[in-house]
């Protein structure tokens, strides 16, 4: 039953930990994390580790500093085939195990069809890999590194309550910091083809990418003698800069039971690599007015700026209008 071979039980752990305190002037909160998951399929396997440090400061009532750093690191044991499929298409009566010709006993080495076998399989089973051999022989390994460093500071330059004007300036920088790797091989036993058809092929690449993000706030707020009045005006800019390279290599014929790199003796079938970045920008200006906390109207706009789009579509603009009555406070509905 070849589904009953490439299936398990799976089993999850998660474990976290998180330690927070400070005083009038400072709080801190420090948090880690492990996650532990093998999958339904026989030889899937996740591991992944994750931290998180925060830190705010307050300088004075009306200076207020924020860091926060967070880094996650996983590693992600796939399969190199889809086990489930080759599973369903397996003929039943075919071996996990070559077979001891005297004693009809298992070896430990696993079968797989010759190509020497009737032609009626030509295009089916031939081609079919023996999915437990590909489970535990195959490696195929995806490592990532998420990394987000984040400092924030907040002033309030006039006022500090609602009873007096007030202005507030937010400054954000941020930066997110995105690796990966992988790294694959299949082994020259889970093909019955002649070395020159390539076999012991190899893969190992990475992809690299980093973004740099600083975001400006003011946030106005004016005090009106009559209260019946409210209205609160934001203006933000926003400029992100990032960049991302992949570079990737292809090995083959690789000496069996060695190394399992590209560049381990075998040839290199081909390279690549490629390199982009971009900028984008954004500014907004959002306005809010209330009358009596029943007729409110807000009015913004925005215009975006990328260097993903051409010369001549740049930039776009994006105007908005909205109004609302809340009539539930009308003093007729309160009847």
């Amino acid at each position: 039953n070849w589904m009953d071979a490439v299936t398990q039980w799976g089993l999850r752990q998660n474990h976290s930990l998180v330690i927070a305190g400070g005083g009038e002037k400072a709080t801190f909160r420090i948090s880690g994390g492990y996650d532990h998951e093998t999958g339904s399929v026989i030889k899937q396997k996740l591991n992944r580790f994750s931290t998180r440090v925060a830190l705010d400061y307050f300088v004075s009532d009306r200076i207020t500093i924020k860091t926060n750093f967070s880094l996650t690191y996983t590693k992600n044991n796939r399969n190199s085939d889809n086990l489930l499929s080759l599973a369903y298409r397996k003929m039943p009566n075919m071996s996990i195990y070559e077979q001891d010709p005297l004693t009809g006993e298992n070896t430990n080495k696993y079968y797989t069809m010759l190509q020497t076998a009737s032609r009626e399989f030509n295009g089916d089973q031939k081609g079919y890999v023996n999915p437990v051999a590909s489970a535990n022989l195959a490696k195929n390994t995806l490592s990532t590194y998420d990394i987000t460093p984040e400092f924030i500071m907040n002033y309030r330059l006039l006022g500090l309550d609602e009873q007096h004007t007030r202005l507030d300036w937010e400054g954000r920088v941020y930066m997110n910091i995105f690796n990966d790797y992988t790294n694959s091989f299949y082994p020259s036993e889970l093909r019955t083809v002649s070395w020159h058809d390539g076999v012991n092929t190899s893969y190992a690449g990475s992809t690299k990418s980093m973004a740099f993000t600083t975001k400006q706030s003011l946030y106005f707020y004016p005090h009106f003698a009559n209260e019946n009045h409210k209205l609160s005006i934001m203006g933000r800019f926003e400029l992100t800069s990032g960049s991302r390279t992949v570079q990737g290599t292809n090995g083959v014929g690789l000496v069996s039971g060695g190394p399992s790199t590209p560049d381990a003796g075998g040839m290199l079938r081909d390279m690549n690599s490629n390199f982009n970045q971009w900028r984008s920008m954004y500014y907004t200006l959002q306005v809010h007015y209330a009358l009596k906390e029943r007729y409110m109207l807000d009015v913004s706009v925005r215009a975006d700026g990328t260097t993903k789009f051409g010369p001549d579509r740049r930039w776009g603009y994006f105007p908005a209008v909205s109004a609302r009555w809340n009539f539930a406070e009308e003093p007729f509905i309160k009847k």
